[in-house]
């Protein structure tokens, strides 16, 4: 259905991977599969999109805190 898509109910897991200490170690792994999951830069429902985008905000925030340093050529 279309809020029971795929995408969707990993976007939800990513959410709770994201608040619960016990998910911890598998958040970054749920994170890429949701990340790659996108078809043509989104996700497969509305619903997905919505959930995707503040599953990833909370993934960043929560993990990817650290500053980026360094130089690329």
């Amino acid at each position: 259905g279309l809020v029971n898509s795929r995408d969707a109910a990993l976007a939800r897991l990513l959410l709770v991977a994201t608040t619960d200490a016990g998910w911890a170690d598998d958040a970054p792994r749920l994170a890429r599969a949701l990340v790659q999951a996108q078809q043509r830069g989104h996700w497969d429902t509305t619903p997905a999109n919505a959930l995707a985008r503040l599953a990833l905000s909370g993934f960043a925030a929560r993990f990817e805190t650290e500053t980026v340093s360094g130089r690329t050529t």
